[in-house]
């Protein structure tokens, strides 16, 4: 618990390269450890006294050393969430020099390129990853929300307040125009103050919104709150792919956001179905209660997600 609370604090920091030097005694033990943990990219093993080489390598005994290797260098292991822990260590005396090198992104040039199992296997991570999975349940709700109101604000307008075709659409301009303008302020709010804290305060805004919005049904005060909407709705976007980024290992961002837009589509999906229905059997209404329901459950699921700026302040 204490290791993983330190790795946090670091992330949260904005460190994204974190190395371990240990001392427990058995080269076992790291490749146990490896998978109970997050978010640490190279364990330097010692106190095992186990030698690791590679093809390049040839293994020479002296002084008591056999000639042979226990392993290769590096051992390639996974840690909790599915992303690649790299371990390596060396005999006693330090008769063999190591050097691991990885680029920019953190990988060895055995990385490089990924072999479909390789592919796979980080994708059953992705799976596994309960922040991942959390965001993508979560972003799922959320469209939903967005896909219903698309569909249902300008039938709306039409059929209850009695707009032209040309003020639906100037007033559905307005929603994305908002959103246009939320987004970097939001992405950029983000990276200071936290994603979670950004998604909460939208989600939560977009609710309210939509309440005041049922309030308001067949005034022109309505089209105001369409707009300022796309304000709060419109802006965790940026906030939410990011996030996702954040969470996942850099070789599988596409494969991450990939499976985000995929949960995210089935939502989108749902909504308007539902809220066909209930317009059917309750008026038209009922679909924007079902909205602002949808979006209070997008937040729940955002609320339940480990905040790392606590590890900080622990």
């Amino acid at each position: 618990v204490y290791l993983q609370a330190s790795v946090d604090a670091l992330r949260a920091t904005g460190v994204n390269k974190i190395i371990m030097v240990d001392q427990l005694d058995d080269l076992a033990r790291n490749q146990a450890l490896a998978g109970l943990v997050s978010g640490i990219d190279v364990m330097v093993a010692g106190g095992g006294h186990e030698r690791l080489g590679d093809a390049n390598d040839t293994a020479v005994g002296f002084n008591g050393h056999d000639a042979s290797f226990v392993g290769d260098y590096p051992i390639m292991a996974t840690d909790k969430d599915g992303n690649p822990t790299l371990i390596v260590t060396t005999d006693t005396e330090y008769s063999y020099l190591g050097r691991l090198q990885i680029d920019g992104k953190g990988k060895t040039a055995s990385q490089q390129n990924l072999s479909l199992r390789e592919v796979l296997n980080g994708f059953s991570g992705l799976v596994k990853n309960s922040t991942l999975m959390l965001l993508a349940t979560s972003s799922a709700f959320r469209s939903m929300t967005q896909s219903s109101l698309l569909v249902f604000v300008p039938l709306y307008l039409i059929n209850a307040m009695g707009y032209s075709s040309w003020a639906v659409g100037a007033t559905m301009m307005s929603l994305q125009l908002c959103g246009f303008i939320a987004a970097p302020i939001a992405g950029a709010m983000s990276d200071k103050v936290g994603r979670r804290n950004i998604m909460m305060t939208s989600l939560v805004m977009t609710a309210i919104v939509i309440v005041f919005m049922i309030v308001a049904g067949g005034t022109p005060i309505f089209v105001l709150f369409v707009a300022l909407l796309g304000f709060f709705l419109f802006a965790v976007r940026a906030v939410l792919q990011a996030w996702t980024l954040d969470a996942t290992p850099e070789n599988m961002g596409g494969s991450a956001i990939g499976l985000l837009f995929g949960i995210q589509a089935v939502g989108g999906a749902i909504g308007p179905f539902v809220c066909g229905m209930l317009a059917d059997q309750y008026g038209i209404l009922a679909a924007f209660y079902f909205m602002a329901t949808t979006i209070i459950v997008a937040n729940v699921f955002i609320f339940f997600i480990p905040d790392p700026r606590k590890a900080v302040a622990a």
